[in-house]
């Protein structure tokens, strides 16, 4: 990713793919200074790298020093120093990797990125909202039991603090991982539950290709295998596949004893797991439907056993 390092206060700023610099609230670096346009300066992601441009701003842009001709893009590197206006303040260019996808809040502070396929808001720990790319390359919104459509530079709010979604269009997709090796893509993936008799045990293992991934037991997996159980039941009763498996959460509550904040972190925990195993998108192995308040185990390649 692309970053910058104010030198004088140590603040960091983690570049959009197009990144606006001056005074104006609708800018992601805002400086507070007179001699600052409202929309004095740009970085922007090309594939040839992030380049710099003054946007004819009255008090010019600085690239080491030396002032940028106006309206003239201008690559950057590792090091360099960039001022705007009357140099009240210098950031040095730390980082000049491409954007990558991630939320911000929009009265500022740390960015949040993906982490197993997934942007946990405001963390892993406590994942009151996810932001995640589907099957079908959109990106979605879970928070309190429902699931959205959003895009790039949304804004929505979680728990009170306005956030902003970044970088959607300016990275690869999500079945292409950073190395160039073959994703294993969930739609490919079937799925094997060994259960003891007593049900206080269930072991899962993931199927793609010729290659078998033990997934490690968390509790998590009961609540998989109910899904399961549901969906492999309406198949056998003739359910269509689009319709087959679906349940109404409260219902899966009642079932599985949980409150609503129990079954969103288990969930949270389920789609961690596969993403941390290396299946994309690992989010979609529990599907929410838009706009109702029902799920679904997000594979038909479903196997139970019973030890």
């Amino acid at each position: 990713m692309g970053a910058l390092c104010d030198e004088g206060t140590g603040r960091v700023q983690v570049l959009e793919s197009h990144h606006l610099i001056g005074r104006s609230h609708h800018c992601s670096l805002q400086l507070n200074d007179p001699s600052v346009s409202g929309e004095h300066a740009s970085l922007r992601w090309t594939p040839e790298g992030w380049l710099l441009k003054d946007l004819a701003s009255r008090y010019s842009t600085f690239l080491n020093a030396h002032p940028v001709q106006p309206g003239v893009p201008v690559p950057i590197t590792r090091g360099a120093r960039l001022a705007f206006g009357r140099h009240t303040s210098t950031w040095l260019v730390t980082e000049l990797g491409p954007p990558e996808v991630m939320v911000v809040p929009v009265s500022g502070g740390p960015a949040l990125f993906r982490r197993d396929g997934m942007i946990a808001i405001p963390s892993p720990e406590n994942p009151m909202a996810i932001v995640y790319q589907g099957r079908d390359g959109a990106w979605m919104l879970d928070q309190a039991g429902r699931s959205e459509e959003i895009r790039e530079q949304t804004t929505f709010i979680v728990d009170g603090t306005q956030w902003r979604l970044c970088n959607t269009s300016a990275v690869l997709p999500t079945a292409v991982l950073g190395d160039c090796r073959e994703s294993m893509m969930l739609d490919d993936v079937g799925l094997r539950f060994r259960v003891s008799r007593n049900e206080e045990h269930v072991e899962v293992t993931a199927r793609w290709r010729d290659r078998a991934v033990v997934l490690a037991g968390r509790s998590h997996h009961y609540m998989l295998l109910t899904l399961a159980r549901g969906r492999l039941q309406d198949t056998a009763n003739g359910i269509l596949p689009a319709d087959a498996g679906w349940v109404d959460q409260e219902e899966l509550m009642r079932r599985l004893r949980l409150t609503p904040e129990r079954l969103n972190l288990e969930i949270f925990r389920a789609r961690r797991q596969f993403g941390a195993a290396g299946f994309v998108p690992a989010a979609s192995i529990v599907e929410r439907r838009p706009a109702a308040k029902e799920l679904r185990i997000g594979l038909s390649d479903l196997v139970v056993d019973t030890a």
